[in-house]
């Protein structure tokens, strides 16, 4: 386990578990009226009404406005403030002032500020506070001092990173996937409840707290990697005060940890487009060459052709377990293009991927009814 992974597991370990059962998470709902933020503090800004953003289809965060600093994604996301304070800023839409049917809002963008044991939900849509600047909308930006872990819910589980920002300095590492598609259903009912009943509700945070076991359940013990090739030098920059010498390991080559290391950063890794042989081999510790020639000899191919398996494998369970379509499946399995993605697909499962969950659900529906009629 990286440092990373270790700092988020204990941080959900030790205090965000323990403050959901002990009632001390404080919750918003980030959306107009913004149940759980204190509107006294709560501001706005004059802006107008956000227009149509930049549009990146292909992306998580396809909406952007980087002109005001956000973003909207296109799963639901958590961010818990673990120490310090922050201000968070959530645009507003017209399209949102009409759904909610409140006039509270005339302008673009209203900043909560979250002290320490704020859990906010944001969801599907919403705009927030991107990276690109301090999460800090106060004079005084020597001032600013804040962490926050980010947990943003995928089809097949959950994406995780930690934000800090110290005065004028915002970082962020490397972000982690978690593989538990449960979390999205899980996700889907807890904010089925919210939009129900008072965020204090029983039943809120015990769903809350499902969720958050779910999460830290082994998942962050054993089956985690970095999810970017430059994972390890981002990961490097630390804020001061926090040096620490880290020691790398180099397994011998013909150590079968070598090959269990690779396949588990590539099976964790599979939404990153950039998933190549040297990127692999930098996070199993072993040369490109080497680790080609163990796949060839271990497991009867190459490092890539295995990466192109896996990939397909989870797009199989991703069209027949949900109903995202077909060209959210290819970003979710490191296709940025869908064209290529159904290609490849149709290639190597002789079906396209709409044909193939149509099949596929039709066997499934058809396995109750032989069971009847057999019976």
């Amino acid at each position: 386990m990286d440092s990373s992974s270790r700092q988020m597991f204990e941080e959900l370990r030790t205090s965000i578990i323990p403050w959901a059962k002990a009632g001390l998470l404080r919750l918003v709902l980030a959306r107009p009226p913004f149940q759980g933020a204190d509107q006294r503090t709560l501001s706005v800004r004059a802006e107008p009404l956000l227009e149509k953003p930049e549009h990146y289809p292909l992306a998580v965060n396809p909406d952007r406005w980087p002109q005001l600093g956000l973003h909207a994604c296109r799963y639901p996301c958590f961010g818990c403030v673990l120490d310090g304070e922050t201000d968070i800023s959530f645009g507003i839409t017209q399209e949102t002032v009409k759904r909610e049917k409140t006039s509270t809002f005339a302008a673009a963008i209203a900043v909560a500020p979250m002290g320490a044991r704020t859990l906010f939900l944001i969801p599907p849509g919403v705009p927030y506070s991107d990276a690109s600047r301090p999460h800090w909308q106060r004079p005084d930006a020597d001032a600013a001092r804040a962490r926050v872990l980010w947990i943003t819910i995928l089809p097949m589980g959950a994406m995780c990173h930690m934000s800090r920002t110290q005065g004028r300095l915002h970082l962020e590492t490397a972000p982690i996937l978690i593989r538990s598609p449960q979390l999205a259903v899980i996700t889907h009912f807890l904010f089925l409840v919210v939009r129900k009943l008072a965020l204090e509700s029983e039943v809120v945070t015990s769903s809350l707290l499902t969720l958050l076991l779910s999460i830290s359940e082994d998942k962050l013990r054993g089956h985690i990697a970095t999810a970017h090739p430059t994972a390890v030098a981002r990961d490097a920059v630390k804020l001061p005060g926090e040096l620490e010498n880290v020691n790398y390991r180099m397994p011998h080559e013909g150590n079968p940890v070598v090959i269990e290391r690779a396949c588990e950063y590539i099976q964790t890794n599979l939404i990153d487009a950039a998933l190549s042989l040297p990127s692999i081999a930098h996070h199993s510790y072993i040369s490109a060459n080497q680790l080609e020639r163990l796949f060839r000899s271990q497991l009867q191919t190459s490092v890539m052709k295995y990466v192109t398996e896996r990939r397909l494998e989870e797009a199989k369970s991703l069209l027949t377990s949900t109903d995202i379509s077909v060209q959210e499946v290819a970003l979710l399995c490191g296709y940025p293009h869908r064209t290529h993605f159904s290609r490849l697909f149709a290639q190597h499962i002789g079906v396209s991927p709409r044909k193939f969950r149509e099949r596929e659900r039709v066997t499934i529906s058809a396995k109750p009814r032989a069971a009847r009629k057999i019976g």
